[in-house]
Formats: structure tokens, C-alpha cells, sequence
């Protein structure tokens, strides 16, 4: 005995590639072996995704999945209008007979006054016919030949009637048969053995991968606190409404883990025409492994979420760092091509403004918060950063890990100066070893403070680096400690208080042999 079961989408979890959909009903069923029937599923529910779980005095024996095809005829009587078109199609046809008929007459009544024109002249001089005879005849042939012209005209005036009719009849039976439409839906069966006549409740779920979300985000820079909006833009293509669904974001993606297996690295002689082949066959390898490392996603785990506190979405952690958020409440996401816009966090995290000065390519200082991203994954996404409330600018993030560090929020920074400039230059210094130059310079970075607080500086600069052993580079005094040299970039970290002014100065060497030319040029 099959019974239809009303099962209306309850619960839907997107995924950044996908969708979970979840379904539920019950139906009052008697003693015995029973199937509910479940239909108008969309086409796009994955055949073997289907899962069905329920309650009830009863047995799930298996479940079915049948694709399914129904076809919704237009209004309008076609029939009608068929039977109108061949009608009207015959009497075109006739219409085109009769035409053709008296274009016939017509050419033979002209044929036959051509004829008399040309006789007339031969009977009449030798006496065979009478003038009044032979005139009477041309009238009568001239008559007929008017005659069969206005019936053709005739004619052709109602042939362009039927013309017209017919092709208002063809427009209405193309604008109805247009209307008629094919849908393609699936149907699940699922068989039960019901111990005893009770109320039955079914859960069935099933994933599509005409779904999606992106995140974005709104990020408010606030001194030592930064404030950031979670946002999912969501897309439902499946050919489904969610209609007052309880709804669930998840960062895992509904595409199954790839484990990608080591290979051994080969190393060894080549020749030059092996040099293409190889690198197209290496970076195939790369685009293969990156996809397979896209594709490595966690699936969540929703029992972990806990009960919400504010009206934002409930967040929980999965293994390996990724995010589930249950939205509250109940929303609606028709199944359109528009992006549908969900809050899922308010967010706050400690920040640190740093102030960055290079002084070699910049005129003045920027500013900068450090981030320490809180307890959720942060997924790559576009970003509107905004300071104090003021919109700053529009970027985009990549992936930040729970409890990551992140800079956001690059702006220029006005209550700062700085200054470089060359305090000595000294070249070729007494007392060096002969066939040796050497050439002396000596910088100072002048910082004043005009901030309200005291705020932490970062600066770098650099000095020449030499890769050549017959050109070395010294750097031999300086005012500040640096914090790390590295190939000639040297880094700076320190605070400045309020209207203070900081002097740096260092001094470095630079020494080479005087036959070997430096390119570029010293200073």
C-alpha cells in the first residue's frame, strides 16, 4: 500500500560548493508492510545522497529514488485552433486554384484577341466576314478578358484575408504551445514495516550542488579593538524555495577529501628538447595537486553547536580549524540567481595600531592595525574596512586561521614626520691597504611625534649588499639598535612618545677594488 506523505524542507546546511537539504513529515499508517511516496524533488538532489531516518512503531525496510517527468499543458483550446488553421489552409488552396484558373482564361482571351487583330485585315478584304460581325466579336473578347481580371483581383483581395487570418491563428498556436513545459522532478519510495497502527515521522536528507555561499566581511578599526561583521552571500540555483528553513553556513565543502600520495623525485641528465615537455609536464602536476588540496575540506560537526546567547549565529569549531554557523531564527532564500546577503557574527578582537615608515621609498608614514583573529576561521572574502565608523577602503583577505595575526587597514598617517637625509660623505680615507678604494657615508632618519598617545614605530632602511667578494660592505656605527640586517635591510622597532622627537643615525662603508667598476653607481 503506498501512501503520499507531505515532507516540506525543514533544514538546509550550505556549503562553499553545495547544499544539504533536509525534509519532514509524518503520516498516520495502519499495521503491515507500507511505502510512503515523497515527490517533487528537484532533478538536481544526488541519487545517492538520499538519507531517511524516522519515528515510529516501524521498520525501514529500504528507500527508492526515481527520476520522474510531468508535463504541464498550456491554457487555450489547441485543438480549436488546429482545426481552424486547416481550414483556412484549404481555402488558401482553393482560393490559389481559382487564381491560377482564370489567370489561364486570361491568357487565352488574350491569345485569341491577338489572333483577331492580326486576321481582321485578311478576312475583310476578301469579303469573308462582316465588319459589324468581326467588331462585335473583339467587343465580346474584351469583355470576357475584363471580366476574368476582375476576378482575379477579386480573388486576390480574399486570398490576402485568409493569408492574414492564418498567421494571426499560427501566432496564438505558437504563443500556447510555447507555454507547454517539461518538468523533471525525482520521487523517493520508502518501505516500511509498521508494527501497529501509529503516527510515523520521516526525516530525509539529500545534498545538491547548485547552492553556494562566499563570505565578506565589514571590519571597524577602533584603536586597540577591532570590530568585524560576518557575512554569507548566499545563491540557491536548485530549483527549490527554502522557505522559513532553519538555516546552517558551513566552511567545509561538499566535494569528498582527496589524499594525495608521494611519488619519487627523479634527478638526472637532460637534453634540450626535453626541457619543454618537462616543465608542461610539471606544472600539470601543480595544477593537479592544488586542486586535490582544495578539495581537502572537513565536514561539520553540528552536534558541537551551542545554545545562541544574541540574536547572531550560533558558531562552533570543527576538526582541523573549520566553522559551522546556525543561523537564529528561521529565513526564506527563493531559488533565484540573486545573492542573498546573511549575518552570521559580530566579532571583536584585540588590535594594535603600528605605524610603518621605509625610508628609502617612502615620503611619510602609513599606518596599521595587528589583528589577532578570535576562535573562527577566517575564510577568504572581500572586506570593507572602515576606521571609527569612517569607510577607509574595500580589499579582500585571504584564509586567517583561529587565532591568527593579520594587518588590515593600510592608511597614511598625519601625525608623524620623518626625514632622511646625508649627514657625511667621505671617500678614499687615508692610511687604507694600496689598490683599494673605499668610500664612507653616514644617514640620519630624523621622527617627530605630533600624536596624542604614544604609539609603536617599525622603520626600515638599507645600505648597499655586495655579492661580489672584491666589493664589501661594512656597517660600523649606529645611534639605535636594530632588530634585524638582512641582505642590507635593516629593521628598526621602537616607541615614540607624545611630541617627541628620535634622532637614528648610522654609518656604513663601502670598500672595492680600484680597477672594478660598481654598477649602479654610489651615492
Amino acid at each position: 500500500m503506498s501512501t503520499e506523505i507531505k515532507a516540506p524542507i525543514r533544514e538546509v546546511t550550505v556549503f562553499v560548493d553545495g547544499a544539504r537539504i533536509t525534509r519532514r513529515g509524518t503520516a498516520k499508517l495502519t499495521k503491515g508492510e507500507q511505502h510512503l511516496l515523497l515527490s517533487g524533488i528537484t532533478h538536481h538532489a544526488q541519487e545517492d545522497s538520499f538519507r531517511v531516518k524516522g519515528r515510529g512503531h516501524a521498520v525501514i525496510r529500504g528507500i527508492e529514488v526515481r527520476s520522474k517527468k510531468e508535463v504541464f499543458e498550456p491554457e487555450g483550446d489547441l485543438e480549436e485552433l488546429r482545426t481552424k488553421l486547416e481550414r483556412l489552409e484549404d481555402e488558401r488552396l482553393d482560393l490559389n486554384d481559382q487564381i491560377t484558373l482564370q489567370q489561364s482564361r486570361v491568357e487565352r482571351l488574350r491569345v485569341i484577341v491577338n489572333s483577331f487583330s492580326a486576321e481582321f485585315g485578311n478576312r475583310y478584304a476578301f469579303g469573308d466576314s462582316a465588319i459589324a460581325a468581326m467588331s462585335e466579336l473583339d467587343a465580346k473578347t474584351k469583355a470576357m478578358l475584363t471580366e476574368a481580371q476582375v476576378e482575379i483581383r477579386d480573388l486576390q483581395l480574399k486570398l490576402e484575408d485568409i493569408d492574414a487570418e492564418i498567421a494571426e491563428v499560427r501566432t496564438k498556436l505558437s504563443r500556447i504551445e510555447g507555454e507547454r513545459r517539461v518538468e523533471s522532478t525525482k520521487e523517493v519510495t520508502v518501505e516500511l514495516d509498521v508494527k501497529e497502527d501509529c503516527e510515523i515521522s520521516i526525516e530525509m536528507t539529500y545534498q545538491i550542488q547548485q547552492a553556494r555561499w562566499l563570505p565578506q566581511y565589514d571590519i571597524d578599526l577602533m584603536g586597540q579593538k577591532t570590530a568585524m561583521k560576518r557575512l554569507a552571500i548566499i545563491w540557491n540555483y536548485g530549483l527549490e524555495d527554502w522557505k522559513d528553513v532553519e538555516l546552517t553556513v558551513s566552511t567545509a565543502s561538499a566535494k569528498p577529501v582527496t589524499k594525495v600520495k608521494p611519488s619519487p623525485f627523479y634527478i638526472g641528465t637532460t637534453h634540450p628538447q626535453q626541457v619543454y615537455a618537462e616543465r608542461d609536464r610539471a606544472r600539470g602536476e601543480i595544477e593537479d595537486l592544488m586542486f586535490e588540496a582544495d578539495m581537502a575540506r572537513e565536514e561539520p560537526a553540528l552536534g558541537a553547536i551551542e545554545d545562541m546567547t544574541v540574536a547572531t549565529a550560533r558558531a562552533a569549531e570543527t576538526a582541523g580549524g573549520g566553522m559551522v554557523f546556525k543561523v537564529p531564527g528561521t529565513v526564506t532564500i527563493a531559488a533565484d540567481r540573486d545573492q542573498h546577503p546573511i549575518t552570521l557574527l559580530e566579532e571583536e578582537f584585540d588590535s594594535e595600531e603600528l605605524y610603518y615608515w621605509n625610508a628609502y621609498a617612502m615620503d611619510s608614514f602609513v599606518v596599521q592595525n595587528r589583528i589577532t583573529n578570535g576562535n573562527s576561521l577566517i575564510l577568504p572574502g572581500k572586506v570593507k574596512v572602515y576606521s571609527n565608523g569612517n569607510f577607509l577602503s574595500e580589499t579582500a583577505t585571504g584564509m586567517i586561521a583561529p587565532r591568527e595575526e593579520f594587518y588590515l587597514g593600510a592608511r597614511g598617517a598625519y601625525d608623524l614626520k620623518a626625514d632622511k637625509k646625508m649627514v657625511e660623505k667621505e671617500t678614499e680615507k687615508a692610511g687604507l691597504t694600496r689598490g683599494r678604494k673605499r668610500r664612507e657615508y653616514k644617514y640620519q632618519l630624523k621622527l617627530e611625534s605630533f600624536a596624542k598617545e604614544d604609539i609603536s614605530l617599525r622603520i626600515v632602511d638599507r645600505i648597499p649588499h655586495s655579492d661580489s667578494e672584491k666589493i664589501t660592505v661594512q656597517l660600523d656605527d649606529f645611534s639605535h639598535e636594530y632588530k634585524t640586517i638582512e641582505l642590507g635591510v635593516i629593521e628598526w622597532e621602537l616607541d615614540i612618545k607624545t611630541e617627541e622627537e628620535v634622532k637614528i643615525e648610522y654609518t656604513y662603508s663601502v670598500e672595492w677594488e680600484k680597477d672594478i667598476q660598481i654598477r649602479p653607481p654610489l651615492p
